[in-house]
């Protein structure tokens, strides 16, 4: 995949149906087991620039591609995949050394116009901005692992702005250009700017494919979005889903291939686009305006993110791919994937009212499949329900409970794995025991071996 085009992604598509029939109900009480949680850390997914904050810097027709949560290891993979050997391990001792945490990263990209799909499916995008979060334990370590990052002795092209505003503790404008992977397509220009609040640093990457040079206005414009909503969030502590959420830790080439989702859905009231719902509205006859304004619902200002409704999602797949090209459609039909998903009520009347909500279109179909009652699912939280599906060689299995005001769904879909439904009833057993501990952060599970064919690779386990 060339760097100036996106794929229009078949988990997207899958993604606009997130919820499918389910069938099954439960109630009463808990009975969920102990599980690993991690020290609580700041709701970082709630800090990254989402469509509504471009648009507000007059930059409209922006979608969400992917995300990405990183631990130490994952991150060290994805953004140094050129060290090895003892450069890595010295690069590894001093970046350990800094207390780094996480790093949540967001990619928003705008489709060009003329619209134009070609007959692989894929759709040209003319700008992207990557926002990034990173989170160390210190104020002192996130300075340190500043200058780590910042050096870029490695990119002769890449120069240091020095007329440009300054941000936050620390801040630094990068400006560079990178060839294009396709023969007569223009070369990259990008920059980007990092600053440090306290134990956090920012990141801002504003990516032109068309050749022409990026704005450091703009740059500036996203820089005061993305420092006021780590501000808002550190203030307000934001919904809290993200370190609920429970995960199957992706490995690095699943990161750089763009196959994992890991990003709120909702947030402050309005439903985050992804790059296939502009696509799809661009397809209606719509501008890029109209297709941000129509998912703006209500600003809620005045009202802190922790007490607004939100969503979350993470989804991953069942085994890795090449690093250098990215599956086909009909690759995909060949690849299970997994996700779970956070909903938040306001309270838990909300919450219980959206759960039945769920119940009854679940129950009558939904008009999406023919999923089977689960008679003796297990309860879980507050109220449960679950089903299955066997269609040709696949089987789906969709699982939802609550606990007061938040709902938990963990949704597999796999080809020729029967034991789907063990391995969902396992996941959202641990999912709901993370709901049940509400002040610490939810610790990644492996991918279970069940749901991995003998001739696919398995996943590495993660490392944190």
């Amino acid at each position: 995949m060339s760097a100036h085009t996106v794929v229009i992604r078949a988990f997207v598509c899958c993604l606009a149906l997130t919820f499918v029939p389910l069938n099954a109900v439960a109630q009463s009480g808990r009975g969920t087991p102990a599980t690993t949680m991690l020290p609580p850390t700041l709701d970082l997914g709630a800090m990254t620039l989402t469509p509504f904050d471009l648009f507000d810097a007059d930059l409209p027709g922006f979608g969400l591609d992917s995300s990405s949560v990183r631990d130490f290891e994952t991150e060290l993979a994805t953004t140094k995949a050129d060290l090895t050997g003892a450069e890595l391990d010295a690069f590894r001792t001093k970046y350990k050394a800094t207390g780094f945490q996480r790093r949540v990263s967001s990619d928003l990209y705008r489709p060009a116009l003329p619209f134009d799909t070609d007959e692989d499916g894929l759709t040209s995008a003319d700008l992207s901005v990557l926002t990034s979060i990173t989170e160390y334990a210190t104020a002192r370590g996130a300075s340190v692992g500043f200058e780590l990052i910042e050096d870029e002795s490695d990119d002769p092209r890449s120069t240091d702005l020095t007329d440009v505003r300054s941000f936050g503790d620390q801040s630094e404008m990068t400006q560079s250009a990178i060839d294009s992977s396709e023969p007569n397509e223009p070369e990259i220009n990008w920059i980007n700017l990092t600053f440090r609040l306290g134990n956090v640093t920012g990141d801002v990457v504003v990516y032109d494919f068309t050749g022409n040079e990026v704005d450091v206005k703009v740059v500036e414009r996203l820089g005061d979005h993305l420092q006021a909503r780590i501000e808002r969030v550190r203030a307000e502590g934001g919904p809290g889903l993200s370190n609920l959420i429970l995960r199957l830790t992706p490995t690095s080439s699943q990161i750089l291939n763009g196959l994992s989702r890991d990003s709120y859905l909702n947030i402050g009231a309005n439903s985050v686009p992804t790059y296939y719902d502009i696509i799809d509205a661009l397809e209606r006859g719509q501008t890029w305006e109209d297709a941000i304004e129509e998912r703006i619902q209500e600003a809620r200002v005045d009202t802190p993110l922790s007490d607004q409704e939100a969503s979350y999602q993470y989804l991953a797949y069942f085994r890795d791919n090449d690093t250098t090209t990215y599956p086909s459609a009909k690759e995909f039909e060949d690849i299970g994937y997994v996700y779970s998903t956070l909903y938040r009520e306001v309270s838990v009347a909300a919450g219980s009212l959206e759960f039945t909500n769920l119940l009854d279109l679940f129950d009558s179909g939904g008009g999406v499949g023919n999923y089977e009652l689960v008679e003796d699912f297990p309860t879980f939280g507050d109220e449960s329900f679950a089903s299955t599906l066997v269609q040709d060689d696949r089987v789906s299995f969709a699982a939802v409970a609550r606990v007061d005001s938040r709902i938990a769904y963990i949704y597999i879909n796999s080809p020729d794995q029967p034991e789907v439904a063990t391995v969902a009833e396992q996941m959202l057993r641990t999912q709901i025991a993370c709901l049940e501990s509400p002040g610490e952060r939810c610790a990644p599970m492996t991918m279970p071996e069940d749901l991995i064919p003998a001739d696919r690779p398995r996943l590495a386990p993660p490392s944190g």
